[in-house]
């Protein structure tokens, strides 16, 4: 980062929590560089042509298999203004998730759907892999 001039960073952080809000904010007063939004990061609308260099999504409170959906529906959101891309625990999610998907048992199905979704929400999905995902539905956002 000591390539960018120090006046050209802004950091945009949405927070739902205003306790935390509260906790931190005091901490960077008076720097212009940050602006914290009190909102929801599911309905956060960024401003029109905003576009960002780097968008990390931390909202999860543990590390578990079904926090890929929201972490598909972040990426998803974000994917046509951010440069760049990731998620708290991201790579551990990944791992539980494979290690559910492949030990049988109630949750064995539902993780490979989990590990699937996600996937597909990292990658365009083409007209020759749309038959092997035919099964599997949409998420709707």
């Amino acid at each position: 980062m000591s390539d960018i001039p120090h006046e050209m960073l802004d950091v945009t952080v949405v927070e739902v929590d205003r306790d935390v809000i509260a906790l931190v904010a005091p901490t960077y007063a008076g720097d212009r560089r940050l602006a914290i939004v009190n909102a929801d990061a599911f309905t956060y609308q960024p401003p029109q042509g905003q576009r960002y260099a780097m968008v990390w999504h931390d909202i999860w409170d543990g590390i578990r298999t079904a926090n890929l959906e929201q972490m598909a529906m972040l990426r998803r959101k974000f994917d046509q203004i951010a440069d760049w891309q990731g998620c708290w625990a991201e790579d551990l999610c990944m791992r539980w998730a494979a290690r559910e998907a492949g030990t049988p048992g109630p949750y064995q199905e539902w993780a490979r759907d989990q590990l699937l979704l996600y996937l597909t929400a990292l990658v365009q999905v083409d007209e020759a892999m749309a038959p092997l995902l035919r099964k599997y539905e949409p998420i709707a956002y």
